[in-house]
């Protein structure tokens, strides 16, 4: 299991039969709404190769950045 980011651009021509989701509208969008996150289990297939791979940690801390949370203080 692994997790890599791309553009939002590239999303409608991921396999989804080879990933956990079932089309682009699933994966978690960036806020500027550019990237997306995707989720692969096992090996990682073959159309994402070339993308950075990360683990449940480094996917994690980069979800809670600027660029894919508001962590603005609501009050």
């Amino acid at each position: 299991m692994g997790w890599t980011i791309i553009n939002k651009s590239a999303a409608e021509s991921l396999d989804f039969s080879q990933l956990p989701f079932t089309n682009a509208n699933k994966l978690r969008h960036s806020l500027d709404g550019t990237q997306v996150v995707v989720k692969y289990l096992g090996a990682k297939p073959s159309f994402l190769d070339g993308t950075t791979d990360y683990t449940y940690e480094q996917i994690s801390t980069i979800l809670k950045g600027d660029d894919w949370s508001n962590n603005e203080d609501p009050r």
